[in-house]
């Protein structure tokens, strides 16, 4: 099959599969970008300016959670089999951040073929930083494994770049991202214009036995742990945004006795989508139960990735993406492949790919 299948047994039952997710820049698309961290200094800055109105970039600031605090929570979170050592078992109804997108609010997203930087070279930083304060590619994101496609979101967040040395990633915060970095050499940072208040902390969770992680997950997601960060052997760490009005979350495993076809499968992801799930982990799904996100998923007939230019496929990309859709993963069906839309997003750090 050519779709990237991950699945395990138990009791009989089959964890539905997760289809790998397209070798495209679409799927390599992650609006919160990893690592950060540090002041500006080392170089010039370059402003990004978003597409959309200016407000919008008050809206759901991306952070990294590898620097978080570890949570006090994690000890009992290894353990625990479903009930929360806060005593908080059920999450918090609250409005979410901000003011939300009227209903049915989307973002746009279009594409570029730019110049192709392998993020492996040493000069990774200066080069990608050349290349976004080029008149095209103002306000476009370089995207280390979708290169030589860029990609840019409207509404988007204004950022900040800059490149400064190696030693300034032992001083990053929450709100300051790496972009660019090589084995040797500067790092390209960058960071919002305007920045959120917020504090990131992370548990680990055993994955073991299995059949509890259902209630573990959702101890984390009553104590606002909604985001996996790493898997650190039979662990997954997990992260909160510790804010004004933090997000609470639910999880639910789909469990089949049988192989899932094509069809089977969107109609599956579109129901949970239509209650705000998404893909959390293999056949775990999650939803912030402080917003009212919902997620679409669409069939759309193409050749495969491998058999077209980045010019073909920057041309499905952008007629997608005028829509708001993703490409979010393969299919049994070679010629097509899944797109994702996401509606009402109040968090983007929530909403954002997969």
């Amino acid at each position: 099959m050519d779709r990237g299948e991950l699945s395990f047994r138990m009791g009989g039952k089959s964890h539905a599969p997760v289809r790998g997710a397209l070798a495209s820049c679409a799927a390599a698309l992650i609006l919160a970008a990893c690592g950060g961290g540090g002041g500006g200094g080392g170089g010039a800055a370059l402003v990004s300016a978003p597409s959309g109105a200016a407000g919008q970039a008050q809206t759901g600031q991306t952070s990294t959670a590898a620097n978080g605090a570890q949570s006090s929570l994690a000890t009992d979170l290894l353990t625990s089999t479903g009930s929360s050592p806060s005593g908080n078992t059920t999450p918090v109804e609250s409005v979410g951040p901000g003011s939300d997108p009227s209903p049915g609010a989307f973002t746009k997203y279009a594409f570029k073929v730019g110049p192709y930087i392998d993020f492996f070279d040493p000069d990774v930083a200066q080069k990608v930083m050349a290349a976004l304060a080029t008149p095209e590619l103002l306000g476009y994101e370089y995207q280390a494994l979708a290169s030589p496609v860029y990609v840019k979101a409207d509404p988007g967040v204004a950022y900040t770049y800059w490149i400064g040395p190696r030693s300034e990633m032992n001083s990053i915060d929450n709100q300051t991202q790496i972009v660019a970095l090589a084995n040797e050499g500067p790092v390209l940072f960058r960071r919002p214009v305007v920045s959120d208040s917020f504090v990131v902390e992370t548990a680990l969770i055993d994955i073991q036995p299995l059949e509890q992680l259902v209630g573990r997950l959702n101890v984390a997601g009553s104590n606002g742990f909604c985001l996996l960060t790493a898997m650190e052997g039979l662990r997954l760490r997990v992260a909160r945004r510790v804010e004004a009005n933090p997000a609470y979350c639910e999880f639910q495993e789909w469990l089949t006795d049988h192989p899932v076809g094509d069809d089977e499968y969107l109609q599956k992801i579109n129901e949970l989508g239509a209650a705000g799930y998404k893909l959390f982990f293999n056949s775990y799904y999650v939803r912030d139960t402080t917003q009212k996100v919902r997620f679409s998923y669409e069939a759309v007939e193409q050749p495969p990735l491998a058999d077209m230019t980045v010019e073909e496929r920057v041309a499905i990309f952008n007629k997608m993406g005028a829509t708001g859709a993703l490409s979010y993963s393969a299919l049994q069906d070679k010629n097509k492949a899944v797109y994702r839309r996401t509606f009402d997003c109040a968090r983007r750090w929530f909403c954002g790919y997969p």
